[in-house]
């Protein structure tokens, strides 16, 4: 009896080995072709790294022109060129989407320029970027005050201070809006943006000295 099952062992272990054997074979030049494959594509010298380098390289240089026209865009602002200031601010969107204070400063262009529809725009676009900026609020406020709509102006002024307790703007201006409404609560809000250095350490020529973007200032008539 044992001498009939030793040969069928060993013929079932010798299955097993051409079974095995061939597909260790396969199984090793698989992993070394993965590797060379890997290589090719991550390694230091790979066309993928290559792709990637000038990829960064072109957002760098993106990103220097459109802050070129940025500073171009903030000088034809306060030269009062609204209008050069804006199309400045739409090249430098172009090439840096996804900056809000852009769309922060390219709104007060059109603000200024009374481009109304064009403003709530960029401020609408500068809070999906920036949910909750006080600036874009403030901006947008401006617009329904401008376009005679005081109760979403007063809103939008509530939101401003809201999510930036320090911006004295939106104190002064919704002081401002409420007065001309006979609201007698507007003394409070003159109080507020006095004890924060309205306007002394606030406006220079519609622009708050201590902010260097989206910047919305002071109401006027």
């Amino acid at each position: 009896m044992t001498e009939n099952t030793k040969p069928g062992v060993n013929q079932r272990f010798a299955l097993v080995a051409l079974i095995v054997c061939p597909i260790s074979l396969l199984l090793g030049a698989f992993v070394e072709y993965s590797r060379e494959i890997e290589s090719s594509i991550y390694g230091p010298n790979s066309n993928y790294r290559k792709v990637i380098r000038e990829l960064e390289r072109l957002s760098n240089e993106q990103l220097a022109q459109a802050k070129v026209h940025s500073r171009r865009a903030l000088q034809l602002l306060n030269e009062k060129k609204y209008d050069l200031s804006a199309e400045e601010y739409r090249l430098a969107i172009k090439l840096n989407p996804t900056d809000q204070n852009l769309y922060l400063d390219r709104g007060e262009a059109d603000l200024l320029s009374f481009n109304f529809d064009e403003a709530t725009k960029d401020y609408t676009k500068a809070l999906e970027l920036d949910p909750g900026n006080a600036h874009a609020y403030c901006g947008l406020a401006i617009v329904h005050e401008r376009s005679g709509d005081p109760t979403k102006a007063i809103e939008l002024y509530d939101k401003a201070v809201a999510s930036d307790p320090a911006y004295a703007i939106a104190y002064n201006n919704r002081a401002r809006l409420k007065e001309r409404l006979g609201d007698s609560s507007y003394k409070e809000d003159d109080k507020r943006a006095e004890d924060l250095g309205y306007p002394e350490k606030w406006v220079t020529d519609f622009r708050p000295v201590t902010k260097s973007h989206g910047t919305t200032g002071e109401q006027t008539n």
